[in-house]
């Protein structure tokens, strides 16, 4: 019993530290690394904002790594006494039926519909789901059929946008629903002690990997402020300010700018101010499903999907192109 209490507060210190971890990186990050900078951040930043932040931006990843642990837990228990006395395998066993089931529902909503295959896999390996007879083999014909149905204009779209694109959308909406149907049961005798030990080490490879874009999100929105000159000089043409609005009182407004520091604008010079979407909001394959009266980016959540078909994106300004410090 002590060993097991251990292990649960092992994982959910991870599990509660991770989070806070990046919510700090991701200061120090946005103050470009400067000492004084994170400390204007941390005192004008509400916690609550930082908070709400770091669940618009990084729910998938908390929700990965609950999905990882408990699709290889779900492979060990299955696996016999061999793996069975994994830590992880006796966490997925006494992991509460909410906890499992609210952390594939948040991850179906927030997760990159690309990637949405992947987590129809790691619920096979959690739940052991494989097909049982003839009944089990026709559900899979015909959800394999609604799935080729809803994927087929996207797999052709992405033939012809060359290897860069399609080789990536293959892999991941066509291998992952091919390897659900032979995930399901116990792995080899053999087999059992190197997964156990090298699959998790490799997981958190790969999810502190994908981490470092995260780190790297703003938290401030990103705007772009139109300043005039100053009074004591003649009139001309405005100067445009890239970057993140920090705090704003009586006299000045301050911005973390683009290109770096701290710039303090008198508030009577500020004309417009504009909010602009980030390089990282951009699709990076223009590819999505259009079926049934559905439209959605492969590169965008279900969440995001139905929040755009609410209402629509902001238009992006023209101001949003011009070169920071113009």
């Amino acid at each position: 019993m002590v060993k097991e209490g251990k292990d649960n507060e092992a994982f959910w210190t991870v599990a509660i530290g991770l989070p806070v971890l990046l919510s700090v990186l991701r200061l120090w990050v946005e103050a470009g690394g400067e000492l004084q900078t994170t400390l204007l951040l941390v005192e004008h930043i509400d916690p609550v904002n930082l908070v709400a932040a770091m669940v618009a931006t990084a729910t998938w990843l908390v929700t990965a790594m609950f999905v990882a642990a408990l699709a290889l837990g779900g492979v060990l228990n299955a696996s016999g006494e061999a793996g069975q006395g994994f830590w992880l395998a006796r966490w997925a066993a006494r992991a509460p039926l909410w906890l499992k089931a609210g952390s594939f529902a948040l991850a179906a909503i927030t997760w990159q519909v690309l990637y949405l295959p992947l987590l129809v896999l790691a619920a096979c390996a959690a739940y052991q789901l494989r097909p049982r007879g003839w009944p089990g083999w026709l559900a899979v014909t015909g959800l394999a059929a609604a799935y080729g149905y809803l994927i087929g204009p996207v797999v052709a779209d992405a033939w012809r946008l060359g290897p860069s694109v399609y080789v990536m959308t293959y892999v991941l909406l066509l291998v992952p629903p091919l390897l659900s149907l032979v995930i399901a049961g116990p792995l080899a005798p053999g087999a059992v002690r190197p997964i156990a030990i090298v699959t998790p080490l490799a997981s958190a490879f790969l999810l502190a990997w994908i981490a470092v874009p995260l780190v790297q999100t703003p938290i401030l929105p990103h705007t772009v402020t139109m300043i005039s000159a100053p009074p004591d000089q003649s009139p001309g043409a405005p100067k445009y300010i890239g970057g993140h609005i920090v705090t704003s009182d009586n006299t000045h407004t301050a911005i973390l700018a683009q290109q770096g520091g701290i710039t303090y604008v008198r508030n009577e010079r500020i004309e417009a101010q504009y909010l602009c979407p980030t390089d990282e909001e951009f699709p990076r394959y223009p590819l999505r499903i259009h079926r049934a009266g559905l439209s959605i980016e492969l590169e965008h959540s279900v969440l995001r999907g139905l929040g755009r078909a609410n209402r629509a994106g902001t238009p992006l300004h023209p101001a949003c192109r011009v070169p920071a410090g113009k």
